[in-house]
C-alpha cells in the first residue's frame, strides 16, 4: 500500500506533468533506436556495437567507410530511467534538494511513458546498482515504480557511472532508451559510456543547484564531501570563489563536450527554476531536430 505522503507527491507531480501531456505532445520524446525499428531515420557512420545486419553496403562502398541504417521506433518502446541516489544529490541551497527535483523528474518521465503505453523501468544507482524495477506498463506497475522513487533509502554514498553503464550493456535489450538523471558529479566514465551509446540512445538529465552555478563570496569556510566525508577548508574569498567557479564551470563544459561527442542529449534542470518548462522546451526542440 502506498503511503499517504507518497500519494500526495504523486498527485502533485501528475498535476504538473499534465501540462506536458496536454500542452505538448507526450510522444515528443522521440526515441532513436540503435538497431531495429519501424521508420527509417538516417544513414550514419558505423559505431562499435552496431548490428552488422544494418550495414548499408552500397553507401559504405561509395563512402569508403562502414555506414549503417538507423530507424525510429514509434510505439511500445522501453524506457529505462536511471536515478542517481548517491549522497551528493542530498544537497540544496533552495527549498528543495537536488534529490527532490530528480525524483520529480523521474516521476514525470514515468507518467508520460505510461500515458504513451511504453514499457518503463527504473534503476537506482550509486557506486552500485541499488534497486531495479524491471520495465513493464500499466497502473499497478506505475504506482509501484513511483513508490520506490519516493520511498527508497540509499545504501551507498559514492557515485560510479561505470557500474551503471556496464550494467545497462549487459542487462537490457538493445532497443531500450535510457534517461540518466543525476548531478553527474563523477569522472572517468567515457569508455563505458561509449559501450552503452553504441547500443542505446542515452539522454542525460543533469540537475544543478544555484550555489554550484554561482558560488557565494563567503570568505574561508569548511566544507565536507557528502560522499567521502572528507573535510576541506574552502577559499570563497572574491578571488578564491572566482577560481573555484572556473573549475566547476570547466568540469561541466568538458562533460557537455563529452556527451556531444557521443551523441548524448543533455537536459539541464536547475533547482531554482520550474523544471516542467525546461522539460517541455527540451522535448519540443528534439521533435524539431528529429
Amino acid at each position: 500500500m502506498v503511503l499517504p505522503e507518497i500519494l500526495k507527491k504523486i498527485k502533485d507531480i501528475k498535476i504538473k506533468t499534465r501540462r506536458v501531456m496536454n500542452g505538448s505532445s507526450a510522444g515528443g520524446y522521440v526515441v532513436k533506436q540503435k538497431g531495429s525499428g519501424f521508420e527509417f531515420d538516417q544513414i550514419r557512420a558505423y559505431e562499435y556495437g552496431d548490428d552488422i545486419r544494418f550495414v548499408d553496403w552500397n553507401s559504405s562502398a561509395r563512402a569508403g567507410k562502414l555506414l549503417v541504417r538507423q530507424y525510429l521506433d514509434e510505439k511500445n518502446r522501453t524506457i529505462m530511467i536511471c536515478l542517481d541516489v548517491s549522497a551528493s544529490t542530498f544537497f540544496g541551497s533552495q527549498q528543495l534538494l537536488k534529490s527532490d527535483i530528480m525524483q520529480q523528474m523521474t516521476a514525470a518521465l514515468a507518467l508520460i511513458a505510461n500515458a504513451e503505453q511504453d514499457n518503463v523501468g527504473l534503476i537506482l544507482f550509486s557506486d552500485v546498482v541499488e534497486k531495479v524495477v524491471p520495465p513493464s506498463r500499466g497502473y499497478t506497475h506505475l504506482m509501484n515504480l513511483l513508490e520506490v522513487v519516493f520511498s527508497y533509502t540509499p545504501v551507498q554514498k559514492q557515485t560510479d557511472f561505470n557500474v551503471l553503464f556496464l550494467y545497462l550493456v549487459e542487462s537490457f535489450k538493445k532497443d531500450a532508451a535510457v534517461f540518466v538523471i543525476s548531478d553527474f558529479i563523477g569522472d572517468n566514465f567515457e569508455q563505458s559510456l561509449k559501450y552503452v551509446v553504441a547500443q542505446r540512445e542515452v539522454i542525460a538529465v543533469r540537475c544543478l543547484d544555484e550555489v554550484e552555478r554561482h558560488l557565494p563570496k563567503a570568505g574561508y569556510v569548511w566544507g565536507q564531501d557528502p560522499e567521502t566525508h572528507e573535510i576541506t577548508l574552502l577559499d570563497l574569498s572574491k578571488s578564491g570563489a572566482r577560481n573555484l567557479q572556473y573549475i566547476l564551470d570547466e568540469r561541466l563544459q568538458d562533460q557537455t563536450t563529452l556527451f556531444r561527442q557521443h551523441d548524448v542529449d543533455v537536459l539541464d534542470i536547475k533547482t531554482d527554476e520550474d523544471f516542467i518548462k525546461t522539460f517541455i522546451l527540451f522535448f519540443k526542440r528534439r521533435m524539431i531536430q528529429r
